[in-house]
């Protein structure tokens, strides 16, 4: 858990220093192939990061773009409740649900009813109820409508910021972002470090 960190900091000898402060949303861009999918892996701890002289993370929680998701059971409840201990409570269950605006998804509701929007906001209140403060998002809206798309993005903003969480979100429509978040780093080729993208 980050539960001590408030900073993610990254900085790589000879290249430059890259951080994140609790409450910003990190819009990591590049072109179809250049690696952002990858680098989040690598923040991850999925694959090998490169060496750094100094890097200050910990655990972070990660959601992909798939469809259909991949559920690690059958009902909401199971969804939210997988891998976190203390057992979380139906009260506590049900408000994060409606802070996530799904107040139409029961905690017994099947995973199989829900739609694509439902299904991503039921995978971001199990990433807020197992308090990882550090969230990497694979290309979360690409695939929503405009005005969902929209609401969601607003809706983790608002996240972030009430919960000292950092978002890192890699998008390949970028320009979705921009009002959104607060710092911008791009991968210019495959293979090389983000740089920052100057406002």
């Amino acid at each position: 858990m980050l539960d001590a960190v408030h900073s993610l900091l990254l900085q790589r000898a000879g290249e430059q220093s890259l951080q994140a402060n609790v409450g910003d949303i990190v819009l990591v861009s590049g072109a179809v192939g250049v690696g952002k999918t990858y680098f989040l892996k690598q923040l991850a701890g999925l694959l090998p990061f490169p060496e750094l002289s100094k890097k200050q993370i910990s655990s972070a929680a990660m959601l992909f773009d798939i469809q259909p998701p991949l559920w690690m059971g059958q009902f909401v409840e199971e969804e939210l409740t997988h891998g976190i201990y203390p057992r979380v409570s139906h009260d506590r269950m049900r408000a994060a649900l409606d802070d996530w605006n799904l107040h139409d998804v029961g905690v017994q509701d099947c995973l199989s009813s829900l739609n694509r929007l439902q299904s991503l906001r039921v995978h971001l209140v199990a990433m807020g109820l197992s308090r990882h403060r550090l969230w990497l998002l694979d290309n979360p809206t690409a695939c929503l409508p405009v005005t969902d798309g929209k609401q969601l993005r607003l809706d983790m903003c608002r996240w972030a910021k009430k919960h000292d969480c950092i978002i890192l979100v890699a998008c390949n429509r970028w320009q979705d972002w921009q009002g959104h978040c607060t710092q911008h780093w791009h991968i210019r080729q495959q293979g090389t470090w983000p740089y920052l993208e100057q406002k």
